[in-house]
């Protein structure tokens, strides 16, 4: 398989957001070199703090508008920001419109959903 429709992708619930991945984790279309997929922020939602100790992101900011902070450092972000998040560095998001935030993320390399979360 090398297509999926973002409706066919069962939501995964997170603190502060829901994932649905559409590469790699359970998705039909799976990848040695990468995760990808997309996430959503309620209004004026702040996601917790976490860090990648092995994995390097980016973020492709589709709707919504706020702040990212990365190791302390805030960054304002609207529909079309792009995000590079090195490895190890602690970030989080916050969305403080009113409309949901939704977002493309890519992993490199693959990692499990979620597993972050609970460092």
């Amino acid at each position: 398989m090398n297509t999926v429709e973002l409706s066919a992708i069962k939501k995964i619930n997170l603190p502060k957001r829901d994932i649905q991945v559409l590469i790699g984790g359970n998705s039909p279309i799976q990848s040695e070199y990468m995760t990808f997929g997309v996430a959503t922020v309620a209004p004026k939602t702040k996601m917790d703090p976490h860090v990648h100790d092995k994995e390097e992101e980016i973020i492709y900011i589709l709707s919504g508008s706020g702040y990212v902070e990365i190791d302390g450092e805030k960054e304002n972000l609207k529909k079309d920001t792009v995000i590079k998040l090195l490895i190890g560095k602690q970030h989080c998001i916050f969305n403080e419109s009113n409309e949901e935030m939704q977002f493309v993320f890519c992993f490199n390399p693959p990692l499990v959903i979620g597993s972050y979360d609970n460092e």
